[in-house]
């Protein structure tokens, strides 16, 4: 889509308004993050309580003794709660590993297939108010392999500033009918802030995105 919308812009440019009003009708507008006026967001969390894998994770971060809070315990279903004040992590790569979160992956299963055409995420951990360092100081999403039930593709998401960092961002998806969305972290972003913290990725919010 992001293709054909960079077509249609450069055509735009050139071509006569009557010319260009008719192609505007004809192609279909492009899909975003934002409101659109031919998908609906699907509410994830009703989903997957009634389906059998729920969402998961490869693993999850619990810091210190903290399980169960979510500012400590960051289990996958904190990807889809609403709130960008909390981020699923995987857990932290043992001393001296090199690796980081590659490989490490989170997974939304749907009772039923849906009928995919736009996926988005709010990445790092955006938190709220004044809590801003907190997304400077964790690391980030950067390659990142979309699966679905027929098919897999990439992308790579931008390092947004600390105060763009509430900006959804597109994740590549084809249409069609799946049961699971599964996103694989295949490199990351490293934090920008060093601290106990910088080699935490974090994932705040996943959206999917399906015809009205």
């Amino acid at each position: 889509m992001a293709t054909i919308a960079l077509v249609v812009s450069t055509l735009v440019a050139v071509i006569p308004d009557k010319i260009r009003s008719l192609i505007e009708a004809i192609l279909p507008a492009p899909e975003t993050c934002q409101d659109h006026p031919k998908l609906k967001r699907l509410d994830l969390k009703d989903l997957v309580k009634r389906s059998e894998g729920g969402v998961q994770g490869s693993s999850k971060l619990v810091e210190g003794s903290s399980a169960g809070d979510p500012n400590y315990d960051h289990e996958a279903e904190l990807a889809i709660d609403y709130r960008p004040d909390t981020a699923w992590a995987p857990e932290r790569p043992a001393a001296g590993l090199p690796t980081g979160s590659r490989g490490e992956w989170i997974e939304i299963n749907f009772s039923q297939p849906v009928d995919l055409h736009l996926v988005c995420v709010l990445n790092g951990y955006t938190r709220t108010g004044a809590n801003k360092e907190i997304y400077l100081k964790n690391a980030k999403l950067r390659d990142v392999t979309l699966t679905t039930g027929a098919n897999s593709t990439t992308t790579t998401l931008e390092n947004l500033s600390v105060d763009s960092r509430f900006t959804y961002q597109e994740v590549n998806a084809n249409d069609g009918l799946t049961k699971l969305v599964r996103l694989t972290i295949d490199d990351y972003y490293p934090a920008e802030i060093d601290s106990e913290s910088s080699e935490d990725t974090c994932l705040s919010e996943i959206e999917v995105w399906v015809p009205k």
